[in-house]
């Protein structure tokens, strides 16, 4: 923990007559000189010391970090709002290997927080939404790549300057239809939730309504931020967790190269509840124009609705997440996102998104800079 020294200087002075003295009287004073200044300092020290707790008693430290600025952290409420948006064009006349035509590829986002400050409470909220659409050549319409919508809020309370309990609640879905799309007619196999098969053929097959799947998430324990820099800000949370999957009726492609159709199964809705586990590093270098986010969790269900009786071990859902954001300018800059997954009591496979955008940005609300 830093310290930071009152101003102000203390000063040791030390006179001595210039006058003849005996050798055993002019060793005893040279005695008692050394025996002052060494005095002296310590005093110095415990002043300045002093000097520093006192002025810093009310504001709270943080390992590996100067003193807070108290604008980081304002009291009462704060907010900010900001979109982008993403846009690409491709046009091909007499390409060798390319398809003839225009490819549009059309992105948004929004991005938001609400926080409340107000001494050893802290109450924080975030939303953001993704999305992007594609047209082709082939198939000559607008088709979704990528819809995410998510919703968190965090309330944590300080136990001292870096531990706490805390309570978590969060919600993930899409906010359109999912379909697949294709140029001619395919055949789709569809093993039910109940082990039927039904067979379709269609150029046009929706896998999930609007807001589904439906995951929402609880989880409360003790929240620990050893580090907390600029560059660096590590949290970890451990505690109990819980989840609910909302995913009746959702398709998912399991497809067996070996068959000319594409396969589908059925989803049904998973709960689960156990011990649960965040790690998270997240920082920026203003300088640079960099700012990243990365971050793991797990949950092992103690308590779960898997129809094949696997351990809780097995169910276990890990998830890892990163985002890096390169600023060229202050309106514009080069994201690039991960999320990998793996959830076992929906879906064996893992699950794994990569997404690399050039976003436009602007702030439409800040009240930090207000």
């Amino acid at each position: 923990m830093s310290l930071l020294f009152a101003p102000g200087v203390l000063r040791t002075e030390l006179c001595v007559n210039e006058h003849v003295v005996q050798p055993e009287v002019e060793k005893s004073m040279l005695k008692l000189q050394k025996l002052g200044v060494a005095l002296g300092s310590g005093l110095a020290v415990m002043a300045m010391a002093n000097g520093a707790f006192a002025q810093d008693a009310d504001a709270p430290q943080y390992v590996g970090q100067e003193a807070l600025d108290v604008n980081e952290q304002p009291q009462g409420f704060s907010g900010n709002l900001g979109v982008e948006a993403s846009f690409n064009l491709v046009s091909n006349q007499n390409v060798i290997g390319q398809n003839e035509g225009t490819s549009f590829l059309l992105g948004g986002a929004v991005n938001g927080g609400l926080d409340y400050f107000s001494g050893k409470h802290q109450w924080r909220n975030t939303l953001g939404y993704n999305t992007s659409w594609a047209r082709t050549p082939v198939l000559q319409e607008f088709v979704k790549n990528n819809d995410k919508l998510e919703l968190e809020s965090i309330y944590n309370y300080l136990l001292n300057d870096w531990i706490g309990p805390y309570a978590r609640a969060s919600a993930e879905t899409s906010w359109f239809a999912t379909e697949l799309v294709s140029a001619e007619p395919t055949g789709y196999l569809i093993t039910r939730e109940d082990g039927t098969v039904d067979g379709e053929v269609t150029d046009r097959l929706r896998v999930a309504d609007p807001l589904t799947p439906l995951n929402l998430f609880q989880s409360a324990g003790v929240a620990l931020e050893p580090v907390r820099q600029e560059a660096v800000r590590a949290t970890l949370r451990v505690g109990f967790g819980a989840r609910e999957a909302l995913a009746a009726g959702v398709l998912v492609v399991q497809d067996d190269d070996a068959t000319a159709d594409v396969e589908l199964v059925e989803l049904s809705n998973a709960y689960q509840a156990g011990a649960e586990a965040f790690i998270g590093v997240e920082g920026k270098f203003p300088e640079q124009r960099v700012d990243y986010r990365v971050g793991a969790t797990a949950l092992v269900p103690f308590l779960n609705n898997d129809d094949e009786d696997r351990s809780p071990f097995e169910l276990t859902r890990i998830g890892m997440t990163g985002k890096v954001r390169v600023a060229i300018v202050d309106w514009m800059g080069l994201t690039y996102s991960l999320m990998v997954l793996s959830d076992p009591q929906l879906l064996d496979e893992t699950q794994v998104q990569n997404s690399v955008l050039l976003t436009f940005n602007y702030t439409l609300i800040d009240t930090a800079e207000e």
